[in-house]
């Protein structure tokens, strides 16, 4: 269970109504036993609490689903802005979204424009021996903001402005204050979501891992996204890539060879001898359709000197990729993860100075 707490900038801003309407959309809870269950390690138990003078209880609320305990109770998602935390009350209701379910959010309407400068997340007791499941599952959560209306546009991660992120586990009974960052425009929804797809995952090694550019192959370097479920347990990734592209190949970048044995590309063999599934780095490279084509090859350590002509801040390796193809012309890059730049060079008639550089990597593009 969490409750959080949100702190707005009301200047030039009238507060909303206290005498707002619960309300709730809600899924048909009835639809997910046909579905399979993909994300059990994914069940979010929440609710949301609204500072009394700042923003009232009674605001619209929205979630993915509802979690169905009987015909007479429905955990919906007004159980969120009910004014009940439940600190000192443990018969306090929360919204909690159905296992299963994908994906996990919650959205609080604020019925005007603010400026959100921190939410205060108030964690619950873990407990799995309950009829009703409360493991807080908010390690490495979502606090993002909208002004798209959530009913029309369901929440699809990085597609909103970011408030922030939790960097890490969430402890039972933890309080965890979060500030938003300066550039966060003011905006109408507060959304609250779990981090990446994937089945499970051991702590700290998130699915975020994959495609963070890193391909150090260390379990203690934490750049490996590792699933945690048994033999012939699904043992799967989701990478959204925002877009439609034809894929030409996929790089793995595997840490011991009896995680090789998968399914296609996505998925873990049934009988595979570990139920563990690690991937240390997942690259899809898109089909070239247009007339020229090219690769790029990479030398890792290495750094090539006196032929920048750009350089730019990107999220990652293969943005740093994508960039070649829209500038155009370049001959090659130097990449570094720790800062996320990326170099573009042109050296038409061949370059000198490839040195040893242990932060960077350097990628050469060949024609053809």
């Amino acid at each position: 269970m969490f409750i959080f707490s949100l702190y707005e900038d009301l200047q030039h801003v009238k507060q909303r109504s206290t005498t707002a309407k619960h309300w709730a959309v809600l899924r048909d809870v009835n639809q997910v036993k046909n579905l399979p269950p993909l994300l059990q390690a994914y069940t979010l138990h929440h609710r949301v609490q609204c500072k009394p003078g700042q923003h009232s209880p009674g605001a619209y609320a929205f979630n993915s689903s509802a979690y169905f305990v009987n015909p007479y109770q429905t955990l919906v998602a007004h159980l969120v802005v009910d004014g009940k935390n439940g600190l000192n009350n443990y018969l306090a209701l929360c919204s909690l979204t159905v296992p299963g379910f994908e994906p996990h959010w919650i959205g609080v309407d604020l019925g005007n424009l603010f400026s959100i400068n921190y939410t205060i997340v108030y964690v619950g007791l873990n407990n799995t021996s309950l009829p009703i499941p409360t493991w807080n599952d908010l390690n490495f959560f979502i606090v993002g903001v909208s002004n798209r209306f959530l009913d029309v546009h369901p929440p699809v991660r990085g597609t909103y402005d970011l408030c922030a992120q939790y960097p890490g586990v969430v402890a039972s009974k933890q309080v965890v204050q979060l500030n938003c960052s300066s550039t966060t425009p003011p905006a109408r929804y507060v959304i609250l979501q779990q981090p990446s797809n994937s089945t499970g995952y051991i702590q700290p090694l998130t699915p975020d891992h994959i495609v963070d550019g890193f391909h150090d192959i260390q379990l203690s370097g934490c750049h490996c996204g590792h699933t945690a479920e048994t033999t012939g347990n699904p043992n799967w990734y989701v990478v959204d890539m925002q877009g439609k592209y034809y894929v030409d190949y996929i790089i793995f970048t595997v840490r011991l060879v009896n995680y090789r044995e998968w399914y296609l590309i996505t998925q873990q063999a049934a009988k595979a001898g570990a139920g563990y599934f690690t991937v240390c780095e997942l690259e899809a490279y898109p089909a070239d359709v247009e007339a020229t084509k090219f690769v790029l090859k990479r030398k890792a350590s290495m750094y090539l000197s006196g032929y920048r002509v750009q350089t730019m801040s990107v999220r990652s390796a293969i943005e740093c990729l994508h960039r070649v193809r829209k500038v155009g012309g370049c001959d090659s890059i130097n990449f570094n993860a720790a800062s996320k730049t990326c170099e573009l060079n042109k050296h038409q008639n061949g370059y000198s100075g490839l040195g040893l550089n242990a932060n960077w990597a350097f990628y050469v593009v060949q024609y053809y």
